[in-house]
């Protein structure tokens, strides 16, 4: 319904509902009745939503998100530029793990993210959307913290990447190249231990993508 695809454009935008209607001069009680009803908003209102976001009208009559996230990852699509090419839809493919020993596991989980075309380098097939879970990369990536990644076989050190590792398991950790051919998966919580990968382990552990940028939902 219309209330999630706003919802979506204000968690974007780093605002509240409440203050993006009142930003736009609207009754604070609109949000709520979006919300509550599943009411769209018409004419002169839904225009100064479009020109809120910068996005087009049609494209906030469009699906549910979630509707859109599952037709996405079904079709094996990893994203979709929105009518106006201003901002392009990622279904939120699966989730991370900032801990150990979690296999890999490519599911979507029925939500989308939306992020600016101006802000991705290169053509968005070249990222994705994960979901953090865990807390060992606390406070710089919290539990439920979403992630925009970069597809990369390799990052500059000191840079959070996604590692597969043992052949199958998977995390996000800042990493550290080392001499001697060995590679160190660092967490910033200092509850957590650093990872060392070296000798045959390397055999089984590659990088598939860089964090380019974190998505918070306030």
């Amino acid at each position: 319904m219309f209330f999630d695809t706003f919802k979506a454009l204000c968690d974007r935008r780093g605002v509240s509902c409440k203050r993006a209607v009142t930003d736009m001069g609207l009754s604070n009680s609109l949000a709520t009745k979006w919300k509550k009803t599943g009411a769209t908003p018409q004419g002169d209102t839904l225009n100064k939503i479009a020109n809120y976001f910068g996005v087009s009208v049609d494209s906030l009559l469009g699906p549910d998100p979630r509707q859109r996230a599952a037709e996405l990852a079904e079709g094996g699509a990893s994203f979709a530029i929105l009518e106006d090419a201003r901002l392009v839809q990622f279904p939120v493919i699966g989730s991370i793990s900032a801990g150990y020993g979690c296999v890999a596991v490519e599911k979507y989980t029925g939500d989308i993210e939306l992020i600016p075309f101006a802000g991705l380098r290169g053509h968005p097939e070249e990222y994705f959307v994960l979901q953090v879970e865990g807390d060992s990369m606390y406070p710089r990536l919290i539990d439920g913290d979403r992630v925009l990644v970069r597809r990369a076989s390799m990052v500059e050190n000191g840079k959070i990447a996604v590692v597969i590792y043992n052949g199958e398991e998977a995390t996000i950790k800042k990493v550290k190249y080392l001499q001697g051919k060995a590679l160190e998966l660092i967490p910033f919580n200092p509850e957590y231990k650093v990872k060392c990968i070296e000798g045959a382990e390397l055999e089984h552990c590659h990088i598939i993508g860089e964090v380019i940028q974190l998505i918070r939902n306030l």
